[in-house]
């Protein structure tokens, strides 16, 4: 359904003309209009581009980011629930104090001492940096199956991939099948002694990959019950 409201502004990729309001915002940490056409958001534009938007928007335009930026930051607390970072009511009670400070819920938590910048910093990257892999026919590698464990791959949805030692420094490189995996992987202490160098499986592949890692736990288990 069209909006009464009008806003007309070019796309800074393709160029087309759209209505701010007939679209959506994207769902980065300071979001930006969806073009209608190329589907792309403004946050890679050039800066007087942006401000030139702000510039010329209406109350209604901020209104609607506004409310983009709420939806984020629940994103952000939905996330870190989930992780076990924060508990229900240390949320409740970061936005009761959002409400009085006017800050975002993410420096709130920081502020509490709950998360560390560090974690916050997981939740600003652009995901659309992760590079596609094509992982073909390949087959899960035991041994490092093993050593992040079976039921962790499982429950996260990834792949072990290789194992990189430079200096004191290890970096895993492993596989995805989405996107909204990485902020997951991310917080988990599990990890926290790797450099997390993540790629984008296709969906058929990953979960093929991942039944075999299945069975790799289902003889690991067969295996200690003996």
């Amino acid at each position: 359904m069209e909006s009464d409201r009008e806003y007309i502004i070019s796309c800074w990729h393709c160029g087309a003309e759209y209505n701010v309001f007939d679209s959506t915002f994207c769902s980065h940490f300071e979001p930006t209009p969806l073009c209608l056409f190329c589907y792309k958001c403004s946050c890679g534009a050039p800066v007087d581009y942006r401000e030139k938007i702000l510039k010329n928007a209406s109350p209604e335009f901020f209104d609607m980011k506004k409310k983009a930026i709420g939806a984020i930051e629940m994103k952000l607390g939905e996330l870190l629930l989930s992780a076990g970072k924060i508990t229900k009511d240390d949320l409740n009670i970061a936005i009761s104090m959002q409400d009085e400070m006017k800050v975002k819920l993410g420096e709130v938590l920081v502020r509490m001492n709950l998360i560390t910048p560090e974690d916050l910093e997981l939740f600003l990257l652009d995901q659309k940096t992760i590079q596609e892999i094509d992982m073909g026919d390949s087959l899960p590698d035991p041994f490092l199956v093993e050593k992040i464990g079976p039921e962790f791959c499982l429950k996260m949805g990834m792949i072990p991939i290789e194992i990189m030692e430079m200096e004191e420094k290890k970096i895993l490189n492993f596989a995805i099948e989405k996107k909204e995996d990485l902020m997951r992987i991310k917080l988990c202490n599990e990890l926290s002694d790797y450099i997390l160098l993540p790629s984008l499986g296709k969906p058929d592949e990953m979960r093929s990959l991942l039944r075999k890692v299945k069975a790799i736990k289902e003889v690991e288990d067969i295996l200690l019950l003996k």
